[in-house]
């Protein structure tokens, strides 16, 4: 019991990551820091892992059944470079997602813009996965993973995702896909330059997209089907600044709520 009370964090704690640190990778740093026990403290105990200038992301991070939501990741750089060729580890459907929570964990905030480089394959490696119900991450403002080679962000199996003002951008498929139950707050997001779909909604998903981007997309802004749901409340959808029938698309019962937004409409049995 003394030994676990001496390991209680009662203050915020900064652990830099990368070259000439105690701890190389982002891997090392969670697995250490992990240990430790936080103990109540008025108005929070925050953990930040920093990465430091330089760092590359050579790794995935996949958090199965822990919650880490209590720390955050945080950079020194503007964006962070993720070396897509690391990215070798499948998770369910074949997907091989740079940051996983599965299986009820909680991923550390992320509080790093990170950017994918164009090294290995680029199907199936997605920004940010969450999958199953309890699993869960809070991505802050102006962050997330830019130039996904598959999703920016994918949600399935009742996975949760905030990510207000987050930046998913270029995704080489598509910007969000949400399915099978899964919810995803994406108001005021930048998700342009999809090579598929801004955001697709289907098989029960649930999305809230207040203030969205979802511009220069490949097949459609947004698209809800199978008994989706979208909110997409003052939403921007043009492909390329004037409405196409391709913007808002809904079909199989899907539905896209859109009082104010900006593009065109098509809807199907």
């Amino acid at each position: 019991n003394d030994r676990v009370e001496a390991l209680a964090q009662t203050a915020a704690q900064l652990v830099p990551v990368g070259p000439g640190q105690e701890y190389l990778t982002i891997n090392a740093a969670l697995e250490a820091v992990s240990r430790t026990r936080r103990a109540y403290v008025s108005g929070g105990v925050k953990v930040e892992l920093r990465l430091v200038s330089g760092f590359v992301m050579a790794e995935q991070v996949i958090v199965d059944g822990v919650n880490l939501g209590g720390l955050v990741i945080t950079g020194e750089d503007p964006q962070t470079t993720i070396r897509r060729s690391a990215l070798v580890t499948p998770v369910s459907e074949f997907r091989y997602p740079a940051f996983c929570a599965q299986n009820g964990g909680v991923l550390p905030q992320i509080g790093q813009l990170f950017e994918m480089d164009g090294t290995g394959l680029g199907a199936a490696r997605d920004g940010i996965m969450v999958r199953g119900m309890g699993a869960s991450v809070d991505v802050a403002p102006g962050c997330g993973v830019k130039r996904a080679g598959g999703d920016g962000v994918l949600a399935q199996a009742g996975g949760a995702l905030s990510a207000f003002s987050g930046v998913f951008t270029q995704a080489g498929d598509n910007g969000a896909r949400v399915h099978s139950g899964s919810s995803v707050n994406l108001g005021s997001c930048d998700l342009s330059g999809a090579g598929g779909i801004g955001i697709y909604a289907h098989t029960g998903g649930m999305v809230a997209a207040p203030n969205a981007i979802v511009t220069g997309y490949g097949t459609y802004g947004m698209s809800a089907r199978s008994g989706a749901r979208i909110a997409a409340l003052a939403a921007l959808a043009q492909k390329a600044g004037a409405d196409t029938a391709t913007d808002l698309h809904v079909s199989q019962g899907g539905i896209i709520a859109a009082p104010g937004a900006t593009g065109g409409v098509r809807s199907e049995e």
